[in-house]
């Protein structure tokens, strides 16, 4: 079993991935239909069990920070969830506001699910894209049964623009590590990669030699 939230506790207010004095947290949301397992991921993240029944509320959005350490520093990611909003129609335009990366959650036991993921990058695609936005296919379920082939989840990613496809189990813990290390990776490279060429060079500076030295390549 994978090893459980590994990065809950941590100080969250400590260096960001530039060795700042705070950490910016990148917004993380979840979407797919109802069932798929997105509340139970969520919650799992923040209390670090799987939840039982009667844990799971299914009233209003919710955010959870997580932080995960990558090579170059701290990444932290506002975890967000809709909890069950989307069984009361669209969700609103402030669930996706600021989004930096959008997960597609599906459960390998239901093909209905994998398939009306393409109502819900109509919806997302409405607010952010694949171009501003990193976009993630999450196969839930692992642990069942596959109903599911994977060259039809292959499909899926190209169809929706996603970036890679992560397989967990919310229930037994498996493959989220994985999943929340690579996109903290992602994320990261991601800002290295906007910043301008005079920051990147004092941000290659900083995690080469430490944040101390002589920095005049940085000039």
């Amino acid at each position: 079993m994978a090893n459980r939230m590994s990065f809950l506790g941590r100080n969250n207010s400590s260096s960001s991935i530039l060795d700042g004095p705070r950490l910016f947290y990148h917004k993380v949301c979840l979407t797919g239909v109802s069932n798929v397992g997105k509340t139970s991921l969520f919650l799992r993240m923040k209390t670090g069990v799987f939840p039982d029944a009667q844990t799971v509320s299914t009233n209003g959005v919710d955010t959870q920070l997580l932080v995960r350490n990558v090579t170059g520093g701290k990444v932290g990611m506002s975890l967000n969830d809709t909890l069950g909003v989307e069984k009361c129609g669209t969700l609103t335009a402030n669930y996706f506001k600021g989004a930096e990366c959008i997960l597609f959650m599906f459960c390998i036991e239901d093909q209905y699910s994998l398939e009306s993921l393409d109502d819900a990058i109509k919806e997302t695609s409405k607010h952010v894209t694949s171009s501003t936005c990193l976009f993630y296919l999450v196969a839930n379920k692992v642990d069942l049964m596959s109903e599911i082939t994977a060259d039809r989840v292959t499909e899926k990613q190209i169809e929706l623009d996603c970036k890679k496809v992560f397989y967990i189990s919310a229930k037994t813990g498996e493959g989220i590590d994985e999943l929340f290390d690579g996109i903290a990776t992602d994320l990261n490279m991601k800002a290295v990669n906007t910043l301008p060429e005079v920051s990147r060079i004092q941000l290659h500076v900083t995690q080469t030699q430490g944040g101390h030295g002589d920095k005049k390549c940085a000039c």
